[in-house]
């Protein structure tokens, strides 16, 4: 009995935090997705954890969360954040469309396609965003830069083996989004 009362008053303590912090849901269409996003304000609504999720333009899944510091204006209707945080996803097309991914031997003049199938997209994520709230609305609109260094883990279409490559789409992430605010 005492374990659950102490596991009920943990639950009731931990939700009373997060439902006292502001936080807002909405879309972020992104250079190389089109996402779920959700803000949670911490400490006073100086800090801000940020998550989104979604799909690639290219066929795959993306996943990213980033911890942010904010600075709002006096009037509270600018708000501005940078942070960084982690990244990690999955496409199942593959990775053709990467520029400067077509290849030319020096022993013959036919062209080498090296690019990768099926693969896991990882890295670390940063983020600086400028953010408005429209006055008397319960809406913020946001224009952001959110880079992802990384790589594209997956096999070679060429050889069927194992390959690695830099995450080009990642540094092409510049982002709008609307999102309704809960609290």
């Amino acid at each position: 009995m005492k374990k659950v009362l102490l596991l009920t008053v943990t639950a009731l303590f931990f939700v009373s935090f997060i439902n006292a912090q502001p936080r807002a849901i909405g879309l972020r269409l992104g250079g190389n997705s089109a996402e779920l996003t959700f803000h949670q304000l911490l400490n006073n609504e100086a800090n801000l954890l940020e998550f989104d999720f979604g799909m690639t333009w290219h066929g795959g899944v993306l996943g990213t969360i980033t911890y942010n510091w904010t600075s709002t204006t006096a009037s509270g209707d600018w708000r501005t954040y940078a942070g960084f945080g982690i990244a990690g996803g999955y496409n199942w097309n593959n990775n053709s469309w990467y520029p400067g991914l077509t290849l030319t031997p020096t022993n013959t003049n036919t062209k080498v396609d090296w690019y990768l199938m099926h693969y896991w997209t990882w890295g670390i994520s940063g983020m600086i965003a400028v953010e408005y709230k429209i006055p008397n609305l319960p809406i913020a609109i946001s224009l952001d830069y959110r880079p992802l260094i990384g790589f594209d883990l997956g096999t070679k279409n060429d050889t069927g083996k194992f390959g690695i490559m830099y995450n080009i789409p990642g540094l092409w992430n510049f982002g709008v989004a609307a999102r309704f605010m809960l609290m």
